[in-house]
């Protein structure tokens, strides 16, 4: 301590927002966060990230920032930890029924939130079409990208947590589901 030693190791974001984009591509890929072996290093990020949110939680000090917050709930993870904890008392479940571990907000809070930023953003400018880099909530942008994905992964009969009912929600604030300004050209090549 007197020499000044640092007794947490500093975050090197330039790493964090490597394995960040490795886990956004996973999930664009797969659309769901349950990593496989086969890919341990990235399964084993996941799962500190996970670990640092808790600590957060409970208050103790903790790595994580509000923008890495910011950054993966854009990707509506879920923060339950993947694994089964016959040793918890606690009556939460996953989204696949098994009995987890709760560390954090569910996906529908997560999901419900960006849609109420989306809401006022709307309100205030009159349309959905959050800009590039937006600065007031810079996951807002991809959230709504992600959204556009979703949609079109339910289209296609593949895994996604786009619902019927987030559907309606986002279709009745005028969500546009095409991003391009010139629709038909987009519809052309679609």
């Amino acid at each position: 301590n007197d020499i000044g030693f640092e007794w947490v190791a500093s975050t090197n974001k330039k790493a964090w927002m490597k394995w960040y984009g490795q886990l956004k591509q996973f999930y664009l890929r797969e659309g769901h966060f349950r990593i496989p072996n086969t890919q341990r290093a990235l399964k084993d990020w996941l799962f500190g990230q996970r670990a640092q949110y808790t600590k957060l939680q409970e208050s103790k000090d903790t790595q994580i920032t509000t923008e890495k917050i910011e950054l993966l709930n854009a990707l509506s993870i879920d923060w339950f930890v993947p694994q089964e904890d016959s040793s918890s008392t606690t009556n939460d479940t996953s989204p696949s029924g098994s009995k987890a571990k709760w560390i954090g907000h569910n996906t529908d809070v997560i999901w419900t939130t960006q849609y109420e930023k989306l809401r006022e953003f709307k309100a205030r400018v009159g349309h959905c079409r959050v800009p590039h880099r937006y600065e007031e909530s810079p996951s807002l942008e991809f959230w709504v990208r992600q959204q556009r994905c979703d949609y079109n992964q339910l289209k296609r009969g593949k895994h996604s947590p786009m619902t019927t009912r987030r559907i309606q929600m986002l279709n009745d604030i005028g969500f546009e589901w095409v991003a391009s300004t010139n629709k038909k050209a987009w519809m052309k090549w679609y």
